[in-house]
């Protein structure tokens, strides 16, 4: 008993100190990097238009390089109208059809500064500093990708469903912190935002993994952020989280039965993920003990439902 309650508990209480010790990553005076090295790239489907329109007036309030929005060809010319895109640093550009990894390989293809940031099309960022902030963790140059803070976006009639889906974001930033400041592991860095450098993304190399990922002989389009992760770590870059919170994006998560099947979604995409990074590569053990215990071994005692 006293073995399986160590076994079980431990990744809670070190998590704990973890996350009360873990400290943002500070701006330097003289940074090497600014806004104007990032470009944002925002795959969509526009099956939520205001959304859209909301998450790109966030975006541009960071002052990034450029923002380029991936969707179909037949909905280029809707993205452009909706949200009156006027600004000289926004592209719009059109693949033949939808598909995450493509949408994202096009946009990674026309990319010319050095940082480049995903974001979903339902996320929020709080801050005109948030470039500035999460730019500071790539002062490391050992760092190769980097993700902020995530909170549920307030809603005005507060639910049942908002209090799992803030317990579930909350949770989420609780475990990468808890991991990230012991020896630098991550289980995923969340798709919802997050940089790499230009240049790992735009290597040929990488494209071709990304574009021909397969788990059990069937080409997998979800899962981008595990397979984006996967590659970092493989190629002997670091990742981390900054925790400023003027760093921090919000975002939605559905409702009802929604949030249900979205839950089990989750979780498959987990042991999915967690299988391949097991069965492919080998940082996960040879340079993340903690990760190893916190992430993989523990993995049977955790529940994405709740």
């Amino acid at each position: 008993f006293v073995a399986f309650f160590i076994f079980r508990y431990l990744r809670t209480f070190v998590g704990v100190y973890a996350n009360l010790t873990y400290k943002p990553i500070p701006v330097r005076d003289n940074p090497t990097y600014g806004p104007q090295d990032f470009t944002v790239i925002i795959p969509t489907t526009f099956k939520t238009p205001s959304e859209l329109t909301a998450c790109v007036k966030s975006i541009l309030n960071a002052r990034p390089a450029q923002i380029i929005i991936v969707t179909s060809n037949q909905n280029v010319d809707h993205v452009k109208a909706l949200c009156r895109l006027q600004c000289f640093n926004v592209r719009v550009i059109g693949v033949e059809r939808l598909n995450k990894r493509v949408q994202m390989v096009a946009a990674i293809k026309e990319v010319q500064t050095q940082l480049i940031a995903f974001a979903d099309d339902d996320v929020f960022w709080n801050s005109h500093r948030f470039l500035h902030y999460m730019a500071a963790a790539f002062e490391n140059e050992n760092v190769g990708a980097a993700g902020p803070r995530q909170r549920l976006r307030r809603s005005e009639a507060p639910s049942v469903w908002s209090y799992l889906g803030t317990s579930y974001l909350e949770r989420r930033v609780f475990n990468n912190l808890a991991t990230i400041a012991i020896d630098g592991s991550i289980s995923t860095l969340s798709g919802r935002t997050s940089v790499y450098r230009a240049k790992i993304l735009q290597d040929p190399s990488f494209l071709r993994n990304f574009l021909n990922d397969y788990y059990r002989g069937q080409l997998l389009n979800s899962d981008d952020d595990k397979c984006l992760t996967r590659w970092v770590y493989s190629h002997g870059w670091e990742i981390t989280i900054q925790s400023e919170p003027m760093a921090t994006l919000e975002t939605t998560l559905e409702e009802g039965s929604k949030y249900i099947e979205q839950c089990f979604r989750w979780q498959r995409a987990r042991f999915r993920g967690n299988f391949l990074v097991m069965s492919t590569a080998d940082y996960w053990y040879k340079k993340h003990l903690w990760g190893f215990y916190y992430i993989y071994a523990t993995q049977f005692f955790q529940s994405a439902v709740l």
